[in-house]
């Protein structure tokens, strides 16, 4: 199907939970849905906007393309507005487990990056430059995650 990136988007987004079992953390705690959440609706515009760089190669392949339902442009539209609900997502993320203030301004600023490169790109910047904003932004947000966790295990230990 055209649309198979986003069960696909379900099981690369689950793997994370794995990892949080085998840490012994429960798979019903709230921190776990925020990244998965996270994580499912990242991959669909980053897997999008592979499409729309190497439409070509795609369409050449007879695989099912978006293209074949919609214009470019409103594969285009459509992946500026799966950018959005990634960027409304890492803004949600401090409701599930992000402490630290410095942490939600950073998350707030990269989002606010983020938005403004979507824009670019539906004003007609190069859909390769949001390809790697987005994967930039995934990175630097589990990476915010990451240090957040960090800091509030060296904090519990020092205090």
């Amino acid at each position: 199907s055209s649309f198979a990136t986003i069960p696909g988007a379900f099981a690369g987004a689950f793997t994370p939970a794995i990892g949080w079992l085998a840490g012994g953390r429960n798979v019903f705690e709230p921190g776990i849905f925020g990244i998965i959440f996270f994580l499912f609706i990242w991959q669909v515009p980053h897997f999008w906007l592979i499409f729309l760089t190497h439409r070509k190669d795609y369409e050449k392949s007879g695989l099912p393309v978006l293209t074949m339902i919609f214009t470019e442009e409103q594969v285009i539209r459509i992946t500026f507005i799966w950018v959005l609900a990634t960027a409304v997502t890492c803004l949600l993320l401090p409701l599930f487990l992000v402490n630290f203030y410095i942490v939600n301004f950073s998350l707030f600023f990269l989002t606010l990056w983020l938005t403004v490169n979507a824009f670019k790109m539906l004003l007609g910047q190069k859909k390769e430059i949001l390809f790697a904003c987005i994967n930039i932004y995934a990175f630097l947000v589990i990476s915010l995650i990451f240090l957040d966790k960090l800091s509030l295990i060296l904090y519990n230990r020092v205090f």
